[in-house]
């Protein structure tokens, strides 16, 4: 089987929509409380980090006759990311922020598939549609959960913001280095302390002999 990262297509892919981070947009998922980064691809190291794009499909721009597909982990210890992806419900709502737009879909579909299974994955003439795909049941994954929207006009309000999902891997990095930096700090305090106390100590003995002292304590 080709390994297709290193086709000239997949290389021009992964310029499209680049951005800092190799992050080409965000989804949001205000009823399970989800909002993950989006790279492209769905290599181990990419989802490791957040929501990857499925190559093949089209990308998270929206327009008719299109059909994006966007999938994340279930059951990582490190990060919830598509856990929860089972609580939604038809009617329930998704969102892409992609190049300053954001796209809204309404969930019309919920499909539970074998791994190989890529009929609910194509395009449909004259809709916009977007899937989420995860891997089920938890702990299992012998299937895949499907949940696909059809593209619908923005809130009025702009959505919830929720919380980016960082790994733990992240969050514990974040933590040692804000510890780190204060312990630093503390030991630059006290180095400075002493340094002051001998300095003033001195400066008294300057004193003393100046007022013609010479008895030191």
């Amino acid at each position: 089987q080709q390994d297709i990262t290193n086709t000239p297509g997949y290389k021009r892919y992964l310029k499209t929509l680049e951005e800092p981070m190799g992050i080409i947009g965000i989804v949001k998922i205000p009823k399970i409380g989800v909002k993950l980064p989006i790279y492209h691809g769905t290599l181990q190291e990419t989802l490791a980090r957040g929501a990857g794009h499925l190559y093949g499909t089209d990308l998270p721009v929206g327009g008719k006759g299109r059909h994006t597909v966007v999938t994340a982990h279930t059951g990582l210890a490190e990060a919830t990311m598509f856990d929860d992806l089972v609580n939604l419900k038809k009617g329930d709502y998704f969102y892409f922020d992609v190049q300053g737009e954001t796209l809204r879909y309404k969930v019309f579909r919920i499909n539970v598939v074998d791994p190989h299974d890529i009929s609910l994955l194509q395009r449909e003439k004259g809709r916009d549609l977007a899937t989420l795909l995860t891997c089920t049941p938890y702990g299992v994954n012998s299937h895949r959960l499907l949940v696909t929207g059809y593209r619908v006009l923005p809130d009025p309000v702009a959505a919830p913001e929720d919380h980016v999902q960082w790994p733990l891997w992240m969050t514990l990095f974040v933590i040692a280095m804000i510890f780190s930096a204060a312990i630093l700090a503390m030991m630059i305090a006290v180095v400075a302390g002493k340094k002051r106390r001998k300095w003033d100590i001195r400066g008294k003995h300057i004193l003393w002999v100046g007022r013609g002292e010479i008895k030191l304590r």
